[in-house]
């Protein structure tokens, strides 16, 4: 298998390489309908259509590929075929994905430099602050000396010469200096207190000039440290120019040690660390306060100041502290999260601790059922809430984030959850590790495992690491089903928490080689769900039915994806919506007063979708398609069906969304073959079955057309035929979820117009959602056109004859073929 694996992609290499564009091209096609090939054949077929200047081509597959596969790689090539803004905004997403890939980093900042050129005054500012912020994030740490070169050019562009960085890495201190070649050798100074040493660079490269750079000549720093005392702030310079990430506060090398209680260890310590988020802090802090009188155990409540800019932010602080509702502590330099936990924890020795992040809320007696289900079992190390926002405890469903709750919205979840959870055996679920958002640690098991790993970067991962080291002794961590609290969440890290994520993560995979699989099978088996839906259901019927269904409406549409009911729900119709998440599931979700899900397995659930949708008020559901309407008529024949509809918002024209004249087919067919278009089609999987698409696919290939057909719903039997025409690919725009990756598309993927099989509510709803971004045709056939709404679309419906009329003859697909456009722009 594997040798096969190999000789598929060396032989397709070999092809591009020689230049034999149409025997690589067939050999690709035959990959796409091979299961194991298929995703690599798309790649291969993007770079394909960079080498034979067929643009079309490599957008049509590596859209499909960029959507269903994490990685940057599709994006970073699709970029390549696109110019301006478009070209742009796909670097910044591929850079999104990959932050720690020094070339998507170097692609993105040329991107940001040509962005800031093609830009106003003003826009070019922002590019500019943007590009040097980026720098700044990047210059510490550097990987190594090949990375620094790498960055070395942009790093002279957005920085100025000379410049450099500087940070710890265990017992030593590196970093880097870039100056002008003719500059002097720099000698590296280190002053921490009263000591003062210098060291030499361990590595020097000369860098050749370029047009718009000269020669320079960067250094390295490598040097061990030893005797450097915990905390002390380290100011480095090289030539009298102090390196970013100076003054450095040297951190020890590894998790601090924490002694056990002496006393009681039912003593609880709330611990804030804080930096920035003014509003958000003092609201945290607040909630807390507030809370002391409904809290039987009692607590403190300690504040650690990490050196925060904010001076407004600082004196709020204080005079909390000067009337005596909190204990301040203040750091006389930034130590980023790690560092200020653990200081808290020190102060904190002893007691148990509730890790709190500035950007929360907490409501009722919150720190008692907390602290009694941390101690319900003897090895329990720590106990996570339910949240709007915390991984596996989120209440949409694990590590799906929601948006944040009002005071007054936390207060009704968290009584929902405390009654709704309450009894024996439903308070808390084993989980495999706690959030940082809100954590309880056991005094016992922060004795055993001291405090956060200082080695890891910037708080991301550091609460993960923790627990995974606690696991090793036999500790246990819980989500507790009965408490809520509400996190904000990036109010401290903003852009840069990917970044330090994906940095983190790659430490955390080599210390824990089973610790992605454990956290897969946690996710899978989602043993938080049972108390996730008590505490709704508790919650729903708490609820005046304005609040959830304010139009008043008594039917429900039900949808083939989640992705096209959240559209709905976001839309200003939208209030409910069902979704069949598979042959034996539906989901009923609401964003009213805020987002909430319930799903279903049928038919062993089905007096439960009807009590809850009695409770809400609904009499009838409305299928948006024809398999819907059959599908619901076999699994649920009690609830009572509304006709299908089409379910369009009055289509208006914006002056950020002109009105494209309508365009003849004749016109539309020459463009198309002239210079390769990409033709959305939506339509449900029945329509994609009918002879007449296949016919139009196959005369594409015949003809080796630069068009290509993108499918938006996956699915059909017919799909596997179509695909292996090489001018059809699967784009689930409409049904994905991966919201970065479909606005990019959305928005930027020229498209030539939008094909429509059928005029199911779904399909027309898919089809408009798509033109809302791009002013699209849509392309009809007759016999269809007389059942569109009025007014379906400002950007021209063009009936037509019949599918085949789209093909026209185009040039083979060749080495010698002139470079195309794309939507007026060259590739």
């Amino acid at each position: 298998m594997q040798e096969t694996f190999d000789h598929f992609h060396r032989h397709v290499e070999a092809l591009i390489g020689k230049r034999d564009y149409a025997a690589a091209l067939a050999c690709l096609t035959g990959g796409l309908s091979d299961h194991r090939t298929h995703h690599d054949a798309l790649l291969w077929l993007g770079v394909l259509g960079l080498h034979a200047q067929r643009p079309a081509l490599a957008q049509a597959a590596l859209s499909e590929r960029l959507l269903s596969e994490p990685k940057a790689q599709a994006v970073s090539l699709i970029a390549r075929t696109l110019t301006g803004s478009a070209a742009h905004a796909y670097w910044q997403e591929a850079y999104r994905s990959e932050p720690t890939n020094t070339l998507t980093l170097t692609a993105y900042l040329t991107s940001l430099q040509h962005n800031a050129a093609e830009q106003g005054q003003s826009g070019k500012q922002r590019s500019q602050q943007q590009y040097q912020q980026l720098l700044k994030r990047h210059a510490t740490p550097v990987a190594d000396v090949q990375a620094a070169a790498t960055l070395a050019p942009f790093f002279a562009h957005g920085l100025g010469l000379p410049c450099g960085g500087v940070w710890q890495h265990g017992n030593r201190l590196k970093g880097w200096y870039l100056a002008h070649a003719d500059s002097a050798a720099p000698t590296f100074t280190l002053n921490a207190g009263n000591q003062r040493a210098t060291v030499a660079p361990a590595l020097t490269s000369q860098l050749a000039a370029t047009p718009d750079l000269p020669a320079m000549r960067l250094y390295w720093l490598d040097s061990a440290l030893k005797g450097m005392a915990e905390g002390t702030p380290l100011q480095v310079e090289a030539n009298g120019t102090a390196l970013l990430g100076s003054p450095l506060n040297w951190q020890p090398t590894a998790p601090p040690t924490l002694p056990a209680s002496k006393r009681s260890s039912h003593r609880v310590v709330v611990l804030v660390p804080v930096y920035k988020g003014h509003a958000e802090t003092i609201a945290c802090l607040e909630s807390v306060l507030a809370s002391q009188a409904e809290n039987t155990t009692p607590f403190r409540l300690v504040v650690v100041n990490d050196a925060s800019p904010d001076n407004e932010l600082v004196n709020a602080l204080q005079q909390l502290a000067t009337n005596g509702h909190i204990e301040l502590h203040h750091q006389a330099h930034n130590q980023g999260f790690i560092g200020t936990v653990n200081n808290g924890l020190r102060q904190c020795a002893g007691n148990n601790v509730i890790l709190l992040n500035a950007d929360t809320l907490v409501h009722g007696d919150w720190v008692d059922r907390l602290h009694t289900a941390a101690y319900r079992h003897p090895h329990v190390a720590s106990v996570t809430p339910l949240s709007n926002n915390g991984e596996l405890m989120s209440l949409l469903a694990p590590c799906e984030p929601a948006a944040a709750l009002t005071p007054a919205q936390l207060a009704q979840l968290d009584n929902a959850a405390a009654k709704a959870n309450g009894h024996a055996g439903e308070q808390n679920v084993e989980i495999d590790t706690g959030c940082g958002f809100c954590l309880y640690l056991r005094s016992d098991a922060l004795a055993e495992q001291g405090g956060l790993d200082p080695t890891l970067t910037r708080g991301y991962g550091e609460e993960s690491d923790w627990c995974y080291r606690a696991h090793r002794n036999g500790r246990h961590h819980l989500g507790a089903l009965n408490v809520v609290v509400a996190h904000q969440g990036g109010v401290s890290f903003g852009d840069e928490k990917r970044l330090r994520v994906k940095q983190n993560l790659a430490v955390l995979e080599q210390r824990y080689p089973y610790a992605e699989q454990r956290f897969n099978t946690c996710l899978a088996n989602d043993p938080m769900q049972p108390g996730r839906y008590r505490l709704m259901r508790q919650w729903l019927r708490c609820q005046p039915l304005a609040q959830l269904r304010p139009s008043g409406l008594t039917n429900v549409a039900i949808w083939p994806s989640v992705a096209q009911a959240e559209r709905s729900l976001n839309s200003t119709a939208g209030e409910l919506a069902l979704t069949r998440t598979s042959q034996q599931q539906l989901t009923l979700s609401g964003s009213h007063p805020h987002a909430w899900r319930l799903t279903y397995r049928l038919p062993e659930q089905r007096a439960a979708l009807h009590a809850d949708l009695h409770a809400l008020g609904v009499t009838q559901v409305m299928p948006t398609t024809v398999a819907l309407s059959h599908w619901l008529t076999a699994a649920l024949p009690a609830i009572a069906q509304a006709p299908m509809q089409a379910m369009l918002p009055a289509a208006t024209s914006t002056p950020e969304s002109p009105c494209r004249p309508p365009v003849s087919l004749t016109q539309l067919s020459k463009r198309l073959a002239n210079q390769g278009g990409l033709v959305a089609v939506a339509g449900q999987s029945e329509s994609l079955q009918q002879p007449a698409l296949t016919e139009l696919a196959n005369t594409l290939a015949k003809h080796q057309q630069a068009t290509y057909l993108l499918l938006l719903t996956p699915g059909s039997q017919a799909e596997n035929a179509l695909i292996s025409s090489g001018h059809v690919y699967t784009v689930p725009l409409a049904m994905s979820r991966w919201d970065e990756r479909v606005t990019l598309c959305q928005r930027h993927l020229p498209l030539n117009a939008v094909l429509l099989l059928d005029t199911q509510p779904a399909t027309l709803a898919d089809a408009h959602w798509l033109t809302q971004q791009q002013p699209l045709p849509w392309l009809v056939p007759e016999h269809l056109a007389t059942y569109l709404p009025p007014h379906a679309t400002p950007h021209g419906v063009i009936p037509l004859p019949s599918l085949t009329s789209l093909a026209a003859n185009a040039p083979p697909l060749s080495a010698s073929n002139t470079p195309r456009k794309v939507s007026g722009k060259q590739a």
